[in-house]
């Protein structure tokens, strides 16, 4: 009986390298997607979060009617949606609402921060849960706080800066 290295010795020196290379780059792709997630993209609500849901959101966080082809939504998984009320009225000098509900219309997260195109990233070096990076603003430093699903709410678990 030959032993499995034997066979191995057989496959040609091109093929072995070709596959370790297909494998440390398939390994390093996957850890860089888990340290650097992606930007996260916004959507018209009412085209992923039902209506009535939708209304009511607008009316927990609104005192104005507020048009609701207009609100941005992310869906987190989980039946999480990230909402973004895209408007003036809805912002001050400390920044924009932004809010987090459960399909089943439980609101789990809000917090006002500064808009920006890359404001929100799904971490995924939990799985067990869903988390987002945050980044915000903070004089020439960028800090990125990281909240995490928790029972009933959004938790900071940890914050970084970069330059």
């Amino acid at each position: 009986m030959k032993s499995k290295l034997a066979l191995y010795n057989k496959i040609p020196i091109y093929i072995q390298v070709t596959i370790g290379i297909f494998l440390l780059t398939g390994i390093g792709l996957a850890e860089r997607l888990l340290r650097h997630p992606q930007p996260q993209q916004w959507k018209n609500a009412s085209k992923i979060i039902d209506s009535g849901l939708l209304t009511k959101i607008a009316q927990d966080n609104t005192t104005d009617n507020i048009n609701p082809e207009t609100i941005k939504a992310m869906s987190l998984g989980d039946g999480i949606y990230l909402i973004d009320f895209n408007t003036p009225q809805l912002c001050g000098r400390a920044g924009c609402l932004y809010v987090a509900y459960t399909k089943q219309g439980d609101r789990i997260f809000n917090l006002i921060l500064q808009p920006q195109s890359d404001l929100f990233r799904l971490n995924s070096s939990d799985p067990t849960r869903t988390c987002l990076n945050i980044r915000q603003p903070k004089g020439n430093q960028t800090l990125i706080h990281t909240y995490c699903h928790e029972g009933d709410k959004f938790i900071k678990t940890i914050t970084s800066a970069t330059n």
